[in-house]
């Protein structure tokens, strides 16, 4: 009896998370217009790292990928 009682609180349990974790919507990339709209802190290396807008999401590109080389 005692182990029908535990699975079905588990059963319960896990269906509440479940059902919650559905429910909230959360959206993968941060929208912008221009890279402004990125927060400066979302990169984890700052030294290396910039956030741009790149296809209306913004993304952490390197600092090498932006600045102009010579040919």
């Amino acid at each position: 009896m005692t182990g029908v009682l535990k699975f079905v609180y588990t059963m319960v349990f896990f269906l509440s998370l479940f059902l919650i974790a559905i429910d909230i919507k959360v959206e993968a990339f941060l929208r912008c217009d221009f890279d402004l709209d990125c927060p400066p802190k979302m990169c984890y290396s700052h030294l290396y790292f910039v956030p741009m807008c790149v296809d209306n999401h913004c993304d952490c590109t390197q600092w090498k990928d932006i600045i102009p080389t010579i040919p």
